[in-house]
């Protein structure tokens, strides 16, 4: 009962009949339906979904993990309308930007420096449910 009461302050879990469908952390039946099943990894979407995680984490080794140590605080958020962009400036004192359009229309891209990684996002703008992840490399 107690988790279910946490997600009360949420406008999805505002009345009980909500609260009753989050899966019991506990249950078995929750622990099955949450475990992977390894066979169905070479299989669509699993096998797509794998190609893009071990992207992004080859990405994350390459760009963003030799710039953490030394780093002192987190990020910066920001919205406007649709979307989100948060900043961080990094150990080396880089910064690196993530920026992601929660709405269906273009939006014009916002930051600056080299896109590390794009999905759904061109030159000039960020479309619709589009997220593009930049880095730019500190002034000399």
């Amino acid at each position: 009962r107690g988790r279910r009461d946490e997600f009360k302050r949420f406008a999805a879990f505002g009345d009980e009949a909500a609260r009753a469908r989050i899966p019991d952390p506990n249950a078995e039946d929750t622990f099955r339906a949450c475990t992977l099943r390894w066979d169905e990894r070479a299989q669509a979407p699993h096998a797509e979904r794998l190609v893009l995680i071990g992207g992004l984490l080859a990405l994350r080794r390459q760009w963003l993990a030799p710039r953490l140590a030394a780093m002192q605080h987190g990020g910066r958020a920001q919205v406007d309308g649709d979307v989100l962009q948060v900043r961080w400036t990094l150990g080396d004192g880089a910064t690196w930007t993530l920026a992601a359009n929660f709405g269906s229309a273009p939006v014009p891209l916002p930051g600056t420096g080299q896109a590390v990684f794009a999905l759904r996002a061109d030159g000039m703008q960020l479309l619709g449910d589009g997220v593009r992840v930049s880095l730019e490399l500190p002034h000399a």
